[in-house]
Formats: C-alpha cells, structure tokens, sequence
C-alpha cells in the first residue's frame, strides 16, 4: 500500500503542479523521487515478505538457485530501469513484471484451498492441478489483453512510424541526399534516416525530424530526370516561327557548350503556347538531371535575352517558371 500510493503520488500530483503553478523541474523531481522510493520499498519488501520460511524438506539437497525473493526484486528494478531509459515503456514492462509475478505465487495460491498437512500435492488430486492451469492461463491472456491495451495507448504511434519506415526503404522511396517533398508540407534534403524519422535540411536551412507515419505520399525530386518549363511573353506582333526557330538554335548552342552541355538530356525548345491582349507567350522547355535545371535555365534567359535584344524585340511582361518532375 506503501509503494502504490507513492506510484499514485508521482503520477497525479506533478501534472498538477505543471498544470497550476508551471513548476515543470519540480513536478519532474517529484515523480522521479516519488517512483525511485516506491522502487526501493518494493525490493526491500521482495526480501521481507516473500523469502522462503521454515525448514528445507528433508529430501531437498540444497535450496533453489534463484528464491522467490531474488526473483521479484529483479522484476522491481527491471521495471525501474526501463522506466528510467524509456517512459513510454514502462507500462508494458511493468505488465510483464505483474504476470511474472503472479504466475511464481500462483502455485501457493491455488493449493492454500486444498492443502493438506498429511498429503504432499502430488496426491491432493487432479482438481488443484487443473485450476492451477487455468489460472495461469488466464493470467498469461490477461497480461497480452493489458500489454496489447498498453502498446495501442502510448506505443501506437511508434510501431506505426517503424513499419511505415520500414516499407519506405523496402520501396527505396528517398536515400540520404536527395530532395523530396511529404504531406503537410515537408520537404527538404535528406540528411539522416534513422529507425523512426527522417531528417530533412529545408533549403531555407531549418533541419526538420519527420516521423514516417506523418511522412504520407512522397515526391522525390532528386531521381532520374526533371523537365523545366518557363513562359516567354513577347509582343503580340512578333512573328511566331521565327521565335521558335530563335530558341531552337540557342538550344543547339547550349548543347554544345563545354559548360552546361554535358548536362542537357534533351534541349530547350519552344513554341507559341497561348495569346492574351497584346501578348504571345511562347512555352520553353528542356530535359535535364535533377539539380542540374536552375544553372540550364539561368544560361538560357541570358541568351534569350541578348538575342531578342539583337533582334530588337523586347518582354511583353515578367517571365514565370514551372518545373515538371519526369
């Protein structure tokens, strides 16, 4: 009674410290002296009060290996330390100890109702026997209904991350270093991928710690190939194939370039796209490693632009980029 309402007091009273006062250390200091001392009265009380009493029969050679009393104190301080390294685990671990526990006195138990001071177990009958087995079963089913209760309130989310993590990598969906994009907006490089998570280093700099249950549907930018669109707007007199022929040389040209050529799979074209009031907007694409598309572009408008400028043809408006992952 002792250690349970030192268990009771650890678990109730620092949440109402944190809630009313926001003593956020001092709640913390409280639960843990308050479970470190309900650990110690439980192992002190292993000893006290379940330790073999009496005589040893007189056909035993020596007494058993591991007492009673060993036993349950190692349950207690298994079920500390776990608690220690793992809160979220230490519900489970503590179900575990109790049906361990339950199932070392069970046998006490059960034959208290027949026991016979002049006949050994062996010949009180089956009825003992069989009662002591059910009640085993029973307490072993009981322990899985608790554990299982225990996993689906505060492990849910971690098994959940684990098998989802699990069939990311079966699928090989990312690997470090490439850049993709999740639900909820997530997206970023990736730097690390641990059992639960995935960090991701955002291009603005922040590092992001992803559970892959929050992951969702994936969008890797990073593999194979990207094509990169951008939009041209040049007056409405300009003359349409002769512009499309404008940006077909200076794909050629680009392909060619020692620079950027080697990184150009398929290579920039154009064509008229669509006419608005007073400007035709040509539609410029091409095809190149992902990455690679941001210093293709670049070079591209610049040449775009001397070569308009020759021509003496100038932007009808600013020109908007949209890039399509292959």
């Amino acid at each position: 009674m002792t250690a349970l309402g030192l268990l009771a007091l650890g678990h109730f009273i620092p949440a109402i410290l944190q809630n009313a006062a926001g003593a956020k250390h001092s709640g913390a200091m409280l639960r843990f002296a308050a479970f470190s001392l309900a650990t110690a009265v439980l192992f002190v009380a292993a000893f006290v009060f379940f330790g073999r009493k009496g005589a040893q029969p007189a056909t035993a050679v020596r007494g058993p290996l591991f007492p009673r009393s060993f036993l349950l104190a190692v349950l207690v301080v298994a079920v500390y330390g776990v608690w220690v390294m793992h809160p979220a685990a230490a519900a489970v671990a503590l179900v575990v100890a109790i049906v361990i526990a339950l199932e070392i006195g069970l046998r006490d138990m059960v034959y208290f109702y027949w026991r016979q001071d002049d006949k050994p177990e062996a010949e009180q009958g089956a009825l003992p026997a069989i009662v002591l087995s059910l009640a085993r079963f029973l307490v072993a089913l009981g322990g899985i209904g608790a554990a299982a209760l225990a996993l689906g309130f505060g492990a849910q989310a971690l098994v959940r991350d684990v098998i989802a993590g699990i069939f990311y990598l079966a699928d090989d969906a990312f690997c470090v270093g490439e850049y993709i994009e999740g639900g909820g907006n997530t997206k970023g490089t990736v730097e690390r991928i641990t059992l639960r998570s995935v960090a991701l280093r955002h291009h603005n700099g922040p590092l992001h710690f992803v559970p892959y249950g929050s992951l969702g549907s994936v969008r890797n930018t990073s593999r194979d190939w990207v094509i990169d669109k951008f939009n041209l707007p040049l007056p409405i007199d300009v003359e349409s194939e002769k512009i499309r022929k404008l940006i077909k040389k200076i794909g050629e040209e680009m392909k060619t370039d020692t620079a950027i050529g080697q990184h150009i799979i398929e290579p920039l074209k154009g064509k008229l796209y669509h006419i608005d009031p007073g400007v035709k907007i040509f539609r410029c694409e091409f095809r190149s490693p992902p990455g690679k598309q941001f210093d293709i572009r670049a070079a591209a408008l610049k040449r775009i632009e001397a070569a308009l400028k020759e021509m003496g043809v100038g932007h009808a408006a600013g020109v908007n980029t949209v890039v399509v992952k292959g």
